[in-house]
């Protein structure tokens, strides 16, 4: 965040308002699944922060593209067996879609 209390006072100045309120209402940048996933998904594995990478499941960037806005996909549909990264790809869609102010319905079998 940053250094919003420039006056001497210790109280925000009207114009570092404004900037802070420009910034926030500003449009954000449209990315796809597959970008956001890149830029901006971090997970943990053993205790470590790693970013996740599509060159690491060269698969994933297909579904991705078609989950996106612009694809004219209506129902994604993949083979798979367990632990190959399905849930990252889920996490990947609800967080792009999130920060791109939609909103989501996600009901699990249980």
């Amino acid at each position: 965040m940053p250094e919003l209390l420039s006056e001497p006072s210790g109280r925000l100045g009207e114009a570092d308002c404004w900037s802070v309120i420009e910034k926030e209402i500003a449009p954000k940048e449209k990315l796809s699944p597959l970008e956001w996933g890149a830029r901006k998904r971090v997970y943990t594995k053993e205790g470590k922060a790693s970013r996740w990478r599509p060159e690491a499941t060269p698969w994933a960037a297909g579904i991705l593209n078609a989950l996106s806005d612009e694809s004219p996909v209506k129902r994604v549909v993949s083979p798979k067996g367990t632990q190959l990264g399905f849930t990252e790809l889920g996490l990947i869609r609800l967080g792009q879609g999130a920060e791109g102010g939609q909103s989501s319905l996600v009901i699990l079998p249980s």
